[in-house]
């Protein structure tokens, strides 16, 4: 399955917001990660990210924080973050999410696991 794909896959699963501009930053970000051979810094991902969409690195931060905001206690009840996660910690861990062999299970499986 391609990447592109997968990536898309994985947002619709988690029911991540398609009208919040932060969704296609993050989509975006994580293909990006997932397809580099080294981690980029939040410097070199998001001015790549600005250039993509001819915008500001500000713009792209903003955007991906309003999405963290709304979606980051989801991913709190599967341990994956005990506080609020900078946006690049939390692109990171949706892009090894994507990348491991967890993601072939359902998402609601994952979701519903006991605390």
């Amino acid at each position: 399955m391609n990447l592109r794909k997968k990536v898309g896959e994985f947002l619709f699963d988690f029911d991540f917001p398609t009208r919040v501009n932060g969704y296609q930053y993050l989509k975006e970000g994580m293909i990006n990660i997932l397809e580099s051979d080294i981690m980029p810094s939040n410097k070199i991902l998001f001015c790549d990210l600005a250039k993509r969409f001819n915008t500001d690195v500000d713009n792209i931060d903003r955007c991906l924080r309003t999405l963290v905001d709304k979606m980051w206690a989801t991913f709190a009840k599967m341990g994956w973050f005990t506080e609020r996660p900078t946006n690049r910690e939390f692109i990171i861990k949706c892009a090894e999410f994507v990348s491991s062999r967890n993601s072939q299970a359902s998402v609601y499986d994952i979701l519903s696991r006991p605390d």
